[in-house]
């Protein structure tokens, strides 16, 4: 997946090699995977709750802060250098 992929290069620019990220990348997807449904429900809240027109404007910069330029890269970044620490 391009999350996996997004999660792989940063692991490789923090100096992991590929053994390194292969361990870290299942923990990666698991907490990315139970994020993503707390997402959906969260936008699904929202939209319920504001016009159309400030939904949109939510939704864009929620998946911004929670999305692969956000969140997802800096817990990439969080779990390459913990994995580089414990080498």
């Amino acid at each position: 997946s391009r999350s996996n992929d997004m999660a792989k290069r940063c692991f490789q620019a923090h100096g992991l090699n590929q053994t390194g990220a292969m361990v870290m990348l299942p923990l990666y997807q698991q907490i990315i995977d139970l994020t993503n449904t707390h997402k959906k429900q969260v936008l699904l809240l929202a939209q319920a709750a504001l016009p159309e027109s400030q939904f949109k404007a939510f939704r864009q910069l929620f998946l911004n802060e929670f999305g692969k330029s956000g969140f997802e890269k800096g817990l990439a970044k969080v779990l390459a250098e913990k994995q580089h620490k414990e080498r």
